[in-house]
Order: C-alpha cells, then sequence, then structure tokens
C-alpha cells in the first residue's frame, strides 16, 4: 500500500542520514515485515556501523534471519534492568560519531587535494617550447620550400 511505502520511505531517508543504525531487536521486531525490511536496507545498502539492542521479553529473534545478518554486529542487552548497556551503547554511539566525523573530514581534505591538484596540473600545463615551435615552422617552411622547387622545375 501507498502509506507502508511512504513509511518505508521515511524509514529509508532516516536511515540514510544516520551516522550509526541502532536496531531495537525483539520478537515481535524480527516477526515485523517492515523491521525486517529496514534491517535488510540497512545491511545490504547502508556502509554504516549497526549496533543491536536487545529488547523485549523473548528469545525467539535469535532465530532469525536478522539475527543471522547481524551476527558480527555489538550487541547491547535491555532485557534486564541495568544502566551499564546503556552507558555501553552510549559510548559505542559516541565513538562511531567520532569516526564519522574523521572519515567525513579526511574525504573532504581528499577531496580537496584532489582539487588542488586538479587545479595545479592546470596551471603547470605544458607551454610550448619556442625552439620546438621554431623547429616545427622551419619543418612546414622547408616543405613548402620543397613544394615550390617542384612546382618550379614543373
Amino acid at each position: 500500500s501507498s502509506t507502508s511505502s511512504s513509511l518505508f520511505g521515511e524509514i529509508a531517508k532516516g536511515l540514510n542520514e544516520a551516522k550509526v543504525v541502532v536496531a531495537c531487536l525483539s520478537d515481535e521486531y524480527v516477526q515485523s515485515k517492515n523491521c525486517v525490511l529496514e534491517f535488510r536496507f540497512a545491511y545490504d545498502s547502508l556502509n554504516k556501523p549497526i549496533v543491536k539492542a536487545i529488547v523485549g521479553k523473548g528469545e525467539e529473534w535469535k532465530k532469525s534471519e536478522i539475527a543471522l545478518m547481524g551476527i558480527s554486529y555489538p550487541e547491547f542487552n535491555f532485557q534486564y534492568e541495568n544502566n551499564e548497556s546503556l552507558n555501553k551503547l552510549l559510548a559505542y554511539v559516541q565513538k562511531e560519531l567520532e569516526n564519522s566525523k574523521k572519515t567525513n573530514e579526511n574525504k573532504r581534505m581528499i577531496k580537496e587535494n584532489k582539487k588542488n591538484k586538479t587545479k595545479e596540473i592546470e596551471d603547470k600545463k605544458i607551454k610550448p617550447d619556442k625552439k620546438v615551435n621554431k623547429t616545427i615552422e622551419t619543418k612546414e617552411d622547408n616543405i613548402k620550400r620543397f613544394k615550390n622547387l617542384l612546382e618550379n622545375e614543373n
């Protein structure tokens, strides 16, 4: 339906703008078609860090496609009351945001360097050497002279 496609469009837009994807996994999450689509999109299409925040009470999610896709992602368990998981998740996300900032700065610097190199190359384009031009002119002159000689002999 158009409502679910516009919802997924909004979700995709948010994921594209995100620096880190925090997937709140639960039994209900892995049973939701939209949630599975969202996770697949992040997994397949985005080159961004993904972290699993385990919520809810069940453990059926561990048998899902999402669990398999996200097997290597960091996991923070919120099924039990503790502040440690929240602090660890926040520290992880903060570290990833700093890495993203450094990566973006590096990309900007690389782009700037390429721009400067291109300008430098354009500024230093090989200018024709007068001697080379003179040699070329001399060859052209010689060809003209040779043609004139041939015409005069005929």
